[in-house]
């Protein structure tokens, strides 16, 4: 049976998301001859998705206008706006250390050379580039989701030479804002560590998750649950998916209302030539291939220590 009074059409479809729009339009539910109607189905899907993302910065928000500036159909303006959730963008001033691969994907390229020259001469004495040398680089994916929002992202890290704990994946869980508010919650996938950093508290919580690995790949998924939870499942090769960390809700602070996903280079620990970060997905589910809900979610409370400062 086919939908084809176009004010039905309307009252129903301010209840569909875009999911179900999508399966609608599978089952040629709707009237061939209403493809205004439906356009204007999906663009309010549009309005509501946008009414609820929130973006990391102003390069973020730009990117959104932009596309909103494009006036492209309703279906094919919310694919691009998703797909904003993959996005790295890592500053300029960064290069030649950290930069843009192929898209949805960034670089970290080691400084241990230009460290050892410059640990052998005066200090103050720093080559340029490496005064454009971060200690931490954190790069935010450009956006995220609210609390009470499920999000998911996929990253797949390849590493050329040893990698430790110079790279993380991470959430960074913020306030409203204009708050200030930042807290860091981070896996190491190749040495297997969770971390938790707050921009206002000077010590780092660490604890393992899971075993050290000396593979030059590995994926890690990112689940933020509705309520808040954050979990990290880790997979090397074809081997089968395991949980790498887990951190419930109520260890969150109160302040605590938006999230994104988040790579973090190391760059003076970096022992490898070069990282590369590639973020595969960014959806409010993991893909149903993954088969992610069998890995059993264990709430078994992790032994959290301070990280002793070198």
């Amino acid at each position: 049976m086919k939908i084809g009074c176009s004010n039905c059409l309307l009252h129903v479809g301010v209840f569909l998301d875009a999911n179900d729009l999508v399966r609608c339009e599978q089952a040629q539910l709707f009237c061939p001859h209403c493809p205004a109607v439906l356009e204007v189905l999906w663009q309010k899907v549009v309005t509501r998705y946008l009414g609820k993302v929130p973006h990391w910065d102003q390069r973020a928000l730009q990117a959104i206008q932009q596309l909103l500036a494009k006036r492209l159909p309703g279906k094919s303006l919310l694919a691009d706006l998703m797909a904003l959730g993959r996005v790295v963008s890592p500053p300029k001033n960064w290069h030649p250390w950290i930069s843009e691969g192929a898209p949805y994907s960034v670089k970290a390229r080691s400084a241990r050379k230009e460290l050892r020259e410059q640990a052998a001469v005066d200090e103050d004495a720093a080559p340029p580039l490496l005064k454009t040398l971060p200690y931490q680089a954190s790069i935010a994916l450009s956006t995220g989701a609210c609390r009470g929002q499920p999000l998911v992202f996929g990253a797949r890290i390849t590493s050329e030479g040893t990698a430790n704990d110079s790279v993380c994946i991470g959430v960074e869980v913020t306030g409203d804002y204009h708050s200030g508010c930042l807290m860091s919650v981070m896996l190491a996938p190749f040495a297997g560590r969770c971390f938790v950093q707050q921009n206002f508290r000077p010590r780092t919580l660490h604890t393992q998750g899971v075993p050290k690995i000396t593979d030059d790949s590995v994926t890690v998924w990112v689940q933020i649950t509705g309520s808040g939870d954050i979990r990290f499942l880790r997979q090397v090769h074809n081997q089968p998916l395991e949980q790498a960390g887990f951190l419930p809700a109520d260890c969150l602070p109160c302040w605590a209302c938006q999230f994104f996903g988040a790579i973090h280079f190391f760059c003076r620990d970096m022992h490898a030539k070069e990282i590369d970060v590639s973020i595969i997905y960014s959806g409010s589910s993991f893909p149903s291939s993954l088969h992610a809900h069998d890995i059993p979610n264990s709430t078994a409370e992790m032994v959290w220590t301070v990280m002793q400062s070198n």
